[in-house]
């Protein structure tokens, strides 16, 4: 036996083992590609299949990868937009915040505006209630008031009576006296008319023996009252109280209690010559102070009627003067 030809055989089958060989693994290779292709195309049929709503096979565990893998069309967000975004939240917060605050202002307002009508409703209903007693009040005023004004009239009725009856009997009087002198002129005495003529008739005052001063009329003493020509009080010594008099209405007097007394040059108003005005009101205003007989009726003058008055003192004039309207001092009677 050749001994080459041997060793040629030997390596002419290793050739032909190894060859085998890698033709079989080439077939393996080829097989495993094409079963992970066909895979590939079965995956991709499966996904592209409309879903029935049921639930996925616990097989397809991929899903979740897949969708962790970033979006090609998701536009990533800059910084400063992000950082406008947490501004924009930050102020939501703190509107929320301010929102809860108000709302919690708010009831305390309704609280309070709930209190308030409370308030309100309780002062309505005391004020309805003093609205009625007022008008109790001056319902009696007013039956007062009519009492007062029947009084009154009745008060000058009597009065005109009386004047009545008393120029009766200064008529009466006159007569007598005319009779009585023609009785004397036929025995040879002295007349007596002019010795009755001659006396004080009752309730008039003597001729004074200084400036006496009197008003006019009570309508000249209202309008220097209300234009304050002059000052009228009413004086209590006894109680030591001083009234100080204001026309109220063009016929009405008030009377207002001051703590002091008057002051400046005051007269006192004799009663003689007191305005009838003076008298009735001040009996409207309280009628125990026409019962008493300690009453000082004073007035302060103006400088006008004050300044004739010392003229007529410095001149020793005496008598009765009459005050104007126009501030005017004249002897009683002169125009």
């Amino acid at each position: 036996m050749i001994p080459g030809a041997a060793s040629r055989r030997r390596g002419n089958h290793q050739r032909s083992d190894s060859g085998d060989a890698t033709a079989l693994e080439t077939d393996v290779v080829r097989f495993v590609a094409i079963i992970g292709l066909t895979l590939m195309v079965i995956f991709a049929l499966v996904q592209s299949l409309p879903y029935d709503g049921l639930e996925p096979t616990p097989e397809v565990e991929l899903v979740p990868r897949i969708a962790t893998l970033p979006d090609p069309d998701v536009v990533p967000v800059p910084r400063e937009e992000l950082e406008r975004m947490s501004r924009s939240d930050a102020e939501l917060r703190d509107a929320r915040r301010r929102l809860a605050d108000t709302l919690a202002s708010r009831q305390q307002v309704e609280q309070e505006v709930d209190a308030l009508e409370d308030r309100v409703r309780a002062v309505t209903t005391e004020l309805t209630r003093t609205t009625h007693q007022l008008d109790a009040a001056r319902a009696s005023v007013a039956e007062l008031e009519a009492a007062d004004a029947a009084e009154d009239e009745l008060y000058h009725a009597e009065i005109g009576l009386l004047r009545e009856k008393v120029e009766t009997l200064q008529s009466e009087l006159r007569e007598t006296a005319r009779e009585v002198a023609g009785v004397g002129q036929r025995e040879g005495a002295a007349p007596v008319e002019a010795q009755v003529d001659t006396e004080p008739v009752a309730g008039m005052a003597p001729t004074p023996d200084s400036v006496v001063l009197r008003f006019r009329d009570d309508r000249v003493y209202l309008d220097l009252l209300e234009n304050g020509k002059i000052r009228s009080y009413l004086r209590i010594p006894e109680l030591d109280l001083t009234y100080q008099v204001f026309r109220e209405s063009p016929e009405r007097l008030r009377f207002s209690l001051v703590y002091h007394h008057a002051d400046g040059a005051v007269y006192e108003i004799p009663d003689g010559t007191l305005p009838d005005v003076l008298r009735d009101e001040t009996r409207r205003f309280d009628l125990r102070l026409s019962l008493r007989s300690d009453l000082d009726y004073l007035v302060v003058l103006s400088e006008t009627i004050r300044a004739q008055v010392e003229r007529l003192e410095t001149a020793g004039r005496v008598g009765f003067y009459d005050i104007l309207a126009s501030e005017r001092v004249v002897p009683a009677g002169n125009p």
